[in-house]
């Protein structure tokens, strides 16, 4: 069975090799594949034809992956702002992850790419499709950082804070927990909403000092 039958998938990735060898075995897999070789030459695919999955490259030149994520997650393009996305990475850098956490990212693809990993995961995204958290007015305020250069975290207030300090906006630069559990994920922006929930929260059991960036994306 052909499991990318009739699906459409950009690789955007700068490494030739790397390339042709996706390319070659997402063929396989039954998809039609479009190539890009660095972030210009994505947008534009995105703006030109349907895509139905976009596997991007962290480090691009001209824009990197992160920036063609913010784009489609932003509306920038002409596809669907819930497009699934994957990023192929040789490290999954603690930069990398905050951002691909607040743009929503679909998953990471460590390189080299394991076909059995790729294949699972395809097979996972195309069975799930899952609705994204946020619409794309959200998601335009992540401020990925200059597109020609790797992904920067975003300063992030020195010492932890309490639920009082918190104020909507701040983007949890870590895991907000207490009692040994994750309560809010990384990357997620407070809202109103959140903070009566954690200030209730708060009255039943101790909450951990909170690490956040003072605005979406933090700069």
């Amino acid at each position: 069975m052909e499991l990318l039958s009739h699906k459409t998938i950009l690789v955007a990735e700068d490494d030739d090799f790397m390339r042709r060898v996706l390319v070659t075995v997402l063929t396989r897999m039954g998809a039609w594949v479009v190539e890009s070789a660095n972030g210009q030459q994505a947008l534009a695919v995105l703006n030109d034809r349907k895509i139905d999955i976009a596997l991007l490259d962290v480090l691009m030149p001209e824009v990197n992956g992160l920036c063609v994520l913010h784009a489609i997650r932003a509306g920038m393009t002409n596809q669907p702002f819930a497009t699934p996305a994957m990023l192929l990475t040789a490290t999954r850098d603690e930069a990398t992850v905050h951002y691909a956490a607040a743009l929503s990212c679909n998953g990471f693809l460590l390189k080299p790419i394991n076909q059995t990993d790729l294949a699972s995961r395809l097979a996972k995204i195309i069975a799930q499709q899952m609705a994204l958290p946020y619409a794309p007015p959200h998601y335009r305020k992540v401020d990925v950082g200059p597109p020609d250069q790797p992904p920067a975290m975003p300063s992030a207030r020195a010492s932890g804070l309490s639920v009082a300090d918190l104020t909507v906006g701040m983007v949890c630069s870590g895991p907000i927990t207490g009692m040994g559990r994750t309560i809010i994920p990384r990357g997620t922006e407070l809202t109103a909403e959140l903070l009566t929930l954690l200030r209730g929260l708060e009255k039943m059991a101790p909450i951990d000092p909170i690490y956040v960036s003072t605005a979406a994306g933090g700069a």
